[in-house]
């Protein structure tokens, strides 16, 4: 029989990936691991191409191969769960999820949201340049603008195959209302049966020019300055900046070769009859993880702002 912490943490790893828009529109680098870094080969040589060769013998030139280390970090409930324990929740799945639940979420919402942050680039590379919209004093996104943002990727040459969009939910409720989108559009190139089948069905929209389109109600926000928003305060909170007027959602559009994550060592606590909680039990869900973009520069990412 599986031990507790067998059994715990398989429904914890289970529950992080399940429907996760983020981690599913991305590349998975857990294999890459080592200690508490991903370590990523890369080939830093660069080769030439010749034509009915004229000189021999060829010149030989030694592959350079460089490393590139992204630093995980640890993920946790700042409040650990208080409950108390029972010898069937070993044994019974949903008493068991309904506690995991309650961290995984969390955790899994965070360290998305996290992730998203980490491949947005510093400032933004496009504005929306519909006419503003009343509820949010923002401009709405125009079928324009998203082509805009489609074309950066193919002028960048990055694979078609595996493009995704994750949009803020205002963003995308402004297409419905551009005459170029409805007029035929939303008929001709949505097309949810392209649907990932691991990902999250109330936040799949649907597949426009070739880029599959997810919603979140938070994506990285942008200043009036083009200035990325920090995500967390001095509290390490993930996303606990108050929202200002000013401030901009965004798009971020990319293709899954170019953002990658990786999962590390998932662990929770167990502690027993805790006197000063009157005997209760306690229980923290530790998760390491990290992500960053994978090419050089902001290649392979295209970050579309509200425009003022």
């Amino acid at each position: 029989m599986a031990s507790i912490q067998q059994l715990w943490t398989r429904d914890i790893k289970e529950y992080l990936y399940k429907q996760s828009v983020v981690k599913n529109t991305a590349t998975d680098l857990s294999a890459y691991i080592k200690g508490n870094q991903i370590h990523i080969p890369n080939n830093s040589t660069t080769l030439g191409i010749v034509e009915n060769r004229l000189t021999y013998p060829a010149t030989m030139a030694a592959r350079v191969d460089t490393e590139t280390i992204i630093a995980l970090k640890k993920y946790a409930c700042e409040n650990p769960t208080i409950f108390h324990y029972e010898e069937d929740m070993i044994h019974s799945y949903n008493k068991r999820m309904s506690i995991i639940k309650s961290q995984a979420n969390f955790i899994k919402e965070k360290f998305d949201s996290r992730l998203l942050w980490n491949w947005a680039n510093t400032t933004s590379d496009l504005d929306t340049t519909g006419a503003v919209n009343p509820a949010t004093g923002k401009r709405r996104l125009l079928f324009v603008d998203f082509s805009d943002a489609v074309k950066r990727l193919d002028l960048q040459n990055v694979p078609v195959e595996g493009r995704a969009c994750i949009l803020h939910t205002e963003m995308f409720y402004d297409l419905p209302s551009d005459p170029a989108f409805s007029g035929g559009f939303l008929v001709n190139y949505l097309d949810k049966s392209q649907k990932n089948a691991d990902s999250d069905l109330l936040r799949y929209q649907g597949r426009l020019l070739g880029v599959d389109i997810y919603t979140r109600t938070w994506t990285p926000r942008y200043t009036d300055a083009n200035t990325k928003v920090a995500i967390m305060t001095v509290t390490n909170q993930i996303d606990d900046v108050t929202v200002v007027t000013t401030d901009r959602y965004s798009g971020i559009f990319y293709q899954k070769d170019a953002v990658g994550y990786a999962l590390g060592d998932i662990t929770f606590g167990l502690n027993r009859m805790v006197p000063e909680l009157d005997n209760a039990d306690t229980m923290q869900t530790v998760v390491w993880g990290g992500g960053e973009r994978l090419y050089t520069g902001s290649q392979g990412v295209v970050v579309l702002r509200q425009g003022e």
